[in-house]
């Protein structure tokens, strides 16, 4: 066989040269020349099983399926079909999305749904709750009736309270006086005094809004939340979302009512 030979007669007009006996001993010599079996097509067309076997495997090692089917003449439609569509590709929600799909699954108030709602809002930090119950602990737990008749939440509530106090009490303790010259004390009077920075206290109230959380109070949760947003704006980028978090649980809890 010479191939180049008998490509020349072909797409000079000759009719006799591009048989199925032609193609097949052409393709088992050259299975990745493309060119007999586009003649071959092109002279007998694509009608029948075997020659849409012909177009498949001519469709796979032909770059360009719209210029295949402008030579054969037919309309490329015939080819948009050989591959599969591509898989659609499931868009990520967004954050409402997610907070309502969460919402949905975990609508009620079990134990496990609150710790559910504690790990979405709250990203994994140390707990003040656990270190405070833990000292009742290594302290030995002592209590007295009034205490009996309290929960462990408003223990807890309570002596987050007490200490939170006991430490403001500390801070407006004056401070010793100290024996200053008078020019040391002018100059110390018009040197400007920078304006302290609040303490970052804000593991300790989100402490306290997990508290209330487990209560199912998301209103008070929120406003913790709110507040220490309010007093500590750098870090509105971290609240923002449990603040949004919130205010869903608030209105899918009014709605229940």
């Amino acid at each position: 066989m010479d191939i180049l030979h008998d490509i020349d007669k072909i797409m000079g007009g000759d009719t006799t040269v591009a048989t199925r006996e032609w193609l097949d001993e052409a393709l088992e010599r050259y299975p990745y020349f493309a060119l007999p079996a586009l003649l071959y097509l092109k002279q007998h067309g694509i009608e029948g099983d075997d020659n849409r076997a012909i177009l498949d495997r001519l469709a796979l090692v032909t770059p360009d399926r719209q210029a295949l089917a402008m030579q054969l003449g037919v309309s490329a439609q015939l080819f948009a079909s050989f591959y599969p569509e591509p898989l659609q590709q499931q868009a990520t929600p967004g954050t409402d999305e997610a907070i309502d799909q969460f919402l949905n699954t975990f609508g009620s108030t079990s134990s496990k749904e609150i710790e559910a709602i504690n790990n979405a809002i709250f990203n994994p930090t140390p707990d003040y709750a656990d270190v405070l119950a833990a000292q009742e602990r290594d302290e030995g737990g002592t209590a007295d009736a009034t205490d009996l008749d309290m929960s462990h939440d408003d223990e807890l509530i309570n002596k987050f309270i007490a200490q939170e106090r006991e430490r403001e009490k500390r801070q407006s303790l004056s401070v010793p006086q100290q024996h200053v010259e008078p020019a040391a004390a002018a100059e110390i009077a018009h040197t400007p005094i920078a304006e302290p920075k609040p303490q970052d206290d804000s593991m300790l109230s989100e402490s306290l809004a997990k508290m209330y959380i487990s209560r199912g109070k998301y209103s008070k949760a929120l406003e913790i939340i709110e507040n220490i947003n309010l007093k500590f704006p750098e870090k509105s980028i971290y609240f923002a979302d449990q603040i949004r978090f919130l205010r869903k649980l608030v209105l899918n809890e009014k709605s229940k009512k």
